[in-house]
């Protein structure tokens, strides 16, 4: 069980603040690959506009090998706090869409590390990081997202919960689109494709997965791209 000290408490608050940015030539040509994982024929093409959360494929960050930490993601320390646990969870996040990015044109993504906060939960000692991002194209901002991220100790493995609810439009993925959405995210964390680690180090009773809905994801990409059409202010998703 790892003890967080006031040391350690300071060394990740001064994080807080820290910026790092990118830019993407957003290349048609991984939009076309993710319409493939979605078993649909590649038709996007310079000019088009980028579905919504497509842009999770572009502005990777791609540390050299020696700067990873044992999870398979970029050390901590670097540019997101050195939280002394062995366990890395996306928890939540908010994005505000204000236009569409477009194919073929270079657009920046400005990073920022906004919060840092530790609480105790039921697991034990947890890190809460907020991370604001915002990503312009031409001078225009076109996205505003916050992602949390929640590290804390590994636990014990536990049966994964049964699924609860309407099923329709959903699938479970199998290992093969699991590994393509990870390389085209370009996600690297351990858990999506090394079972000894995901079992053994964070303590899942195995890879980790998830569901995924096609017939959904598609809606909601039509039913966003409309709300642009009928409104400049764009729509949020929380």
């Amino acid at each position: 069980m790892a003890k967080v000290t006031d040391d350690i408490r300071a060394a990740c608050e001064t994080h807080v603040g820290r910026r790092r940015n990118a830019v993407d030539a957003m290349d048609p040509e991984r939009a076309r690959a993710m319409q493939g994982l979605f078993d649909e024929a590649p038709s996007l093409a310079l000019g088009d506009a980028l579905p919504p959360l497509w842009h999770w494929l572009y502005f990777h960050d791609t540390p050299r090998i020696s700067e990873l930490g044992r999870d398979g993601h970029e050390a901590l320390g670097r540019f997101l706090p050195p939280a002394p646990f062995d366990r890395r969870m996306w928890a939540g996040g908010a994005l505000e869409f204000h236009a569409p990015l477009v194919l073929g044109i270079p657009a920046e993504k400005e990073s920022e590390v906004a919060s840092v906060a530790f609480k105790t939960g039921s697991s034990g000692e947890l890190c809460f990081v907020d991370v604001a991002h915002r990503i312009s194209q031409g001078g225009a901002l076109k996205i505003s997202e916050t992602q949390t991220v929640v590290y804390r100790d590994k636990g014990v493995a536990v049966e994964m919960p049964s699924w609860q609810g309407d099923r329709a439009g959903w699938e479970q993925p199998d290992i093969r689109l699991l590994y393509r959405y990870s390389a085209l995210t370009y996600n690297g964390h351990r858990i999506h494709y090394d079972r000894k680690y995901s079992t053994e180090v964070e303590g899942y009773p195995g890879w980790r997965g998830g569901r995924l809905s096609r017939g959904r994801g598609r809606r909601c990409a039509a039913s966003t791209s409309a709300r642009w059409r009928r409104s400049s202010r764009g729509c949020r998703s929380g």
